[in-house]
């Protein structure tokens, strides 16, 4: 998909956070050593103004999805270096983590690296592809070197199983030391692994007697602030958060990020997703030029396994969107609707003019804009009002067309299954004189339309 660095600079926006009341209560979390070299956990407090946005965003997200279970939690720093301030719902539930399993191994990864006097990415091997693609085998090479085991096949003799064991809770017992577990359980490869297709022998025998992996949206929210505020680096005294940044930055358009594609351009994104039968969460670090930073954790029931790449990811685009705009940190975004529409056939033609506008008027300090890059999204009807199915017939497709001057792109997407979701279209070099068309060839003459959003990337 197409990707971007172009930077983002928000318009002067009333920050939700400046001034905003503090809950008394801080989070409880674990203690951890006070010494100079090894100082606490910045402060991180429920915050009722941003618990506030968080819900609004929540609920008026789930009223556009088919699913109910969002667990959310979300974090806000004003500045690097200054306390969390945060509100969470339902973020304590543990639940299957899918391959979000693969942060803290390959946190682990990197620590016991260097335990073992070795370089920060001695195994990169298996972490960058771990983390870069998901990819489960590179997992299963990666759990078994962390913890110097193979799996055995039953029977064996209770201590052989127990040794085992106790070295497969490698990545737990490392967390736990910094009190960074919380309840997660991080015992189990992502399947089909290097050890087979599904759980076997010992494999099979722990998740039967200590269950599958687990994690929350709050303790994952935690273990990404804990990365990113370097704690994990002062408590392993290792490189962690430079070596796995790179192999956690997401474009904002991609297959590894559920949540980035509701961030505005230029954002920077780090983040870990997993999906897996109906499983669909991801935690992520957003950081919006000259805003404040915001971690965002996100488990949901809602991949849909019947959606094709890449909407079956990109359904929680929506609620990242929703909560940088109840926080105040981005303005809504202008979703046009078409400005002809005839039988099955919706026409959006835009001059650019307006836009061009609109962008020089959020960056005044900058000299005025007369050509540059847009970036043109499509988006999905919330209610796409479909034709009842055809035993045996092919899906319904819907046809788009996307012409700027002399450059026109042409998409066949599908129909079902994508309700509220983006697609990215492209980018275009184009001038104030220029002329934007979108058509879309729709499914019936009933069916609703969907909208375009046109953005000049600075």
């Amino acid at each position: 998909m197409p990707r971007t660095s172009a930077a983002w600079r928000a318009s002067s926006l009333l920050r939700v956070l400046v001034g905003a009341s503090w809950l008394t209560a801080t989070l409880t979390l674990p203690a951890l050593a006070t010494s100079a070299a090894n100082p606490p956990m910045l402060a991180a407090t429920l915050d009722p103004t941003v618990q506030a946005a968080v819900e609004r965003a929540r609920n008026a997200f789930l009223a556009t999805q088919t699913f109910k279970r969002l667990n959310l939690a979300v974090w806000v720093q004003t500045a690097p270096g200054q306390p969390w301030r945060g509100g969470e719902v339902d973020a304590t539930a543990q639940v299957y983590p899918a391959s979000m399993v693969k942060l803290p191994f390959a946190i682990d990864a990197v620590s016991t690296c260097v335990e073992s006097h070795r370089a920060p990415d001695c195994l990169q091997a298996d972490v960058m592809p771990m983390l870069v693609d998901s990819d489960n085998l590179a997992t299963g090479r990666l759990v078994d070197a962390l913890t110097g085991t193979e799996n055995h096949e039953l029977p064996a003799t209770d201590d052989t199983y127990a040794r085992w064991l106790e070295a497969r809770l490698h990545t737990e017992r490392r967390l736990a030391a910094w009190g960074l577990l919380g309840g997660m359980r991080l015992l189990s490869k992502t399947y089909p692994s290097n050890s087979g297709d599904k759980p076997s022998g010992f494999e099979a025998q722990a998740r039967a007697t200590l269950g599958q992996n687990s994690m929350s949206a709050h303790d994952s929210a935690q273990l990404m602030r804990a990365l990113i505020d370097g704690e994990i680096d002062r408590q392993s005294g290792a490189p962690v958060l430079a070596t796995l940044s790179p192999w956690l930055t997401r474009p904002r358009f991609g297959l590894q990020s559920a949540l980035a594609p509701g961030t505005p351009p230029g954002t920077r994104v780090l983040a870990k997703i997993g999906s897996a039968y109906d499983t669909l969460e991801e935690v992520a670090f957003i950081e919006v030029p000259q805003q404040p930073r915001v971690i965002l954790a996100a488990f949901t029931n809602g991949f849909d396994q019947e959606t094709p790449e890449p909407f079956d990811g990109w359904r929680l685009g929506g609620l990242t969107a929703l909560v940088l705009q109840e926080l105040h940190l981005v303005p809504p975004p202008h979703w046009r609707a078409p400005t002809q529409r005839r039988g099955t056939i919706a026409r959006w033609h835009l001059p650019l003019a307006s836009t061009f506008a609109n962008a020089n008027a959020s960056t005044r300090s900058l000299p005025s804009t007369t050509s540059g890059v847009l970036e043109v999204q499509y988006r999905f009807p919330a209610n796409p009002s479909l034709p009842p199915p055809v035993p045996g017939a092919p899906s319904p497709q819907r046809q788009v067309r996307l012409s700027v001057g002399t450059t026109s792109t042409y998409w066949s997407l599908p129909a079902e299954h994508t309700a509220a979701r983006p697609l990215l279209l492209g980018e275009f070099t184009a001038t104030t004189e220029s002329v934007l068309t979108v058509e879309v060839e729709l499914e019936s003459p009933v069916a609703a339309a969907g909208e375009v959003l046109v953005q000049v990337l600075p």
